[in-house]
């Protein structure tokens, strides 16, 4: 089977086999990744713009590159690779597989909406999950295991089900590569195939992955933001695969001791957007102006005696990406709803819906009394422990401003730092916890608020700012 190739600007030439482009990628569920945004700070990195589907492609390189390097290196310890060597074609197909699919089922504008899906409806889609796999082992798995987003658990879904037919030709295993996209580990990993496809689930649901090497390196060269460089290739070289005697000699991932520095970095990278990108008070008014405005196409279009969550709930629903007639009221065609659907909602609704127009337009009516993280700090160093939003409102309310008048955001910062028991090194052969090794950052978890104020009340801003200093 011949190879094509797709030229990326980040990893340069990538090939990929015609079959998995033909029975996959030149589909329409997985063209639509062409018109999702991968990022959703736009509004903050005008040239942040890049889609899902390159990125789902660049995620497949990278996958693949780790599959070549663990190959290798683990050749290197015979005893190791003779006892994974018949169930390697099999779980790194399924990986692959699971790396090329990890995102079809995402929501449009990147993560802004991921919320809507099973908006209010429980575990709908953990339901829907174990209906596709119809297995009592992945069930139980899944109860237990940590919880996936709401976006893997669609892509996961998709895969066991639109696409089953085409993994199973191609020579994967549905419920492995399942398994991988939303993180579910085997609890009984008592068979070596078992542990080689836990092994592989880390590296797909991990901290050290190939879903984040890829949006690391690709949104640093999309926004433009300089926090170090990556070196991906170093990483993926440094990769085997060992048994681990502290765990009953089971199979474990490990890198050595040279990728220390390149673990590091990418955390630091993380640690970068969480701080400075994805807190920004431009991305997050820009994020709650845009849901504020779908919540309004909501409300719009809802049927007599619903609510505007309902019409939620019928837009995000797994039916549009099966369902070639599933449309709203006025005949607006939701099957493979993407950004430009979202877009034509707006569009639609713009005498109405206010949000739509300030979103679209980029004129923002309100303006933020403060900028920074850092400005919030040095207002209400003294105070900032007792702040809440609920005594925030009722002081606005006090003073005569409406919800109209003002927006109030709570903002949460959680210092990233290499968690316990994820990431694993291979020194002296011995593995050796990562997180005793990589430096964890002195930052402490913290809690700030953005409040916006209408323009034309910001004359006000110093008597705000004073009676936020004085709660207590």
């Amino acid at each position: 089977m011949k190879d094509k190739i797709f030229h990326d600007t980040v990893h340069g030439n990538i090939r990929i086999s015609e079959d998995y482009c033909h029975k996959i990628i030149d589909t329409l569920l997985f063209q639509r990744l062409r018109r999702i945004e991968q990022s959703s700070v736009r509004s903050l990195y005008p040239c942040a713009r890049h889609d899902r589907f390159i990125h789902s492609i660049g995620v497949y390189h990278i996958g693949s590159r780790i599959v070549d390097w663990l190959e290798q290196n683990t050749k290197e310890y015979p005893e190791v690779w003779g006892s994974i060597e018949a169930s390697w074609v099999k779980v790194t197909k399924s990986y692959k597989l699971a790396c090329l699919l990890h995102d079809v089922g995402h929501a449009p504008f990147s993560h802004t909406f991921e919320k809507y899906y099973d908006f209010e409806q429980g575990n709908l889609l953990d339901t829907k999950l174990n209906e596709a796999i119809d297995n009592a082992e992945f069930a139980q798995d899944l109860e237990i295991s940590p919880d996936a987003k709401q976006h893997e658990k669609v892509s996961a879904y998709l895969l066991a089900t639109h696409f089953k037919d085409a993994v199973v030709e191609i020579g994967g295993d549905v419920e492995y590569a399942t398994r991988m996209i939303i993180g579910c580990s085997y609890n009984d990993d008592s068979t070596i195939e078992k542990q080689l496809a836990n092994c592989f689930i880390t590296v797909l649901h991990g901290e050290v992955d190939a879903d984040r090497l890829d949006y690391a390196v690709r949104d640093q060269w999309a926004a433009g933001f300089s926090s170090g460089r990556i070196d991906i290739e170093r990483l993926m070289r440094s990769m085997l695969i060992v048994r681990d005697s502290k765990i009953g000699n089971k199979l474990r991932i490990c890198f050595t001791k040279g990728a220390i520095n390149t673990i590091e970095g990418l955390s630091q990278i993380k640690d970068f957007q969480k701080k400075w990108v994805f807190r920004h008070q431009n991305v997050v008014y820009d994020q709650h102006i845009l849901s504020m405005a779908l919540e309004r196409v909501a409300d719009l279009y809802k049927a007599e005696n619903t609510s505007y969550k309902d019409t939620l709930k019928y837009i995000f629903n797994v039916s549009i990406f099966t369902d070639i007639n599933y449309k709203m009221s006025d005949g607006l065609c939701l099957y493979l709803l993407s950004d430009d659907t979202i877009i034509q909602m707006l569009r639609a609704t713009l005498q109405n819906n206010p949000y739509a127009e300030e979103w679209l337009a980029r004129q923002y009516q309100k303006k933020p009394l403060w900028k920074t993280p850092a400005e919030y700090e040095g207002l209400f160093s003294h105070n900032k422990g007792v702040i809440t939003k609920e005594k925030i409102h009722a002081l606005m309310k006090r003073n005569g401003y409406s919800l109209e008048d003002y927006c109030l955001k709570e903002v949460d910062y959680e210092p990233y730092t290499i968690p316990e028991n994820q990431v694993w090194l291979w020194i002296n052969d011995s593995t050796v916890d990562a997180c005793n090794l990589i430096p964890r950052t002195t930052e402490k978890e913290s809690t700030i608020f953005y409040l916006y104020l209408r323009g034309d009340k910001m004359g006000e801003k110093r008597k705000i700012i004073g009676a936020i200093q004085k709660i207590s």
